[in-house]
């Protein structure tokens, strides 16, 4: 309310962290009118159910998933990338008995390939996609000696961390700019 300063954490006379209230202590939670509020504050990074889309790479397991939970949870539309469809479709159920109004399409690509983050990028603006937050979360690592890692896993890798990475990252945020959104992601 107006006569109250938002303070994230306010800190105890005992020197503990507590949560702020959710209820203004000088009005009660009423507003100057004397009603009830009755629109909630959206939490940090949290947008209107359906309004932005945010596609996550490599979302089929580890961090990708829990990015993509994240962001259903903050109300955003999804686009799961990733090079296999079985833990893209385990994914998409457990959100969407979470968030069943999130839209959660998937793409599965292999993106250690030249080529592949064009290819990506045209399948969603085939689709009619618009890509909000861009998530290039997709990893593939070699857990040997770099003399035993074969020339072809190397070439992968770096295709994948170097080369897909920063192409994508150039063609989205060279669409959210044309776009001219005041806050997009990548």
């Amino acid at each position: 309310c107006i006569s109250c300063l938002h303070v994230p954490w306010l800190f105890h006379r005992r020197r503990q962290w507590m949560a702020p209230r959710s209820v203004c202590r000088t009005t009660n939670g009423r507003t100057a009118g004397g009603s009830q509020k009755t629109s909630r504050r959206r939490r940090r990074g949290e947008v209107e159910p359906g309004t932005r889309r945010a596609l996550v790479s490599g979302a089929g397991s580890g961090i990708g998933r829990c990015y993509a939970r994240r962001l259903a949870a903050l109300g955003y539309d999804l686009v799961l990338v990733g090079n296999r469809q079985q833990p893209l479709e385990e994914v998409r159920t457990e959100i969407l008995g979470e968030h069943p109004r999130c839209d959660v399409r998937i793409v599965t690509c292999d993106l250690a390939r030249v080529g592949a983050a064009r290819e990506l990028f045209d399948r969603t603006q085939a689709d009619g996609l618009t890509i909000d937050v861009l998530i290039n979360n997709a990893g593939m690592f070699s857990f040997c000696d770099t003399l035993r890692t074969p020339e072809e896993r190397i070439e992968h890798i770096i295709l994948l961390h170097d080369l897909t990475n920063t192409q994508l990252c150039r063609l989205y945020a060279a669409e959210m700019a044309r776009r001219e959104i005041g806050r997009a992601h990548v």
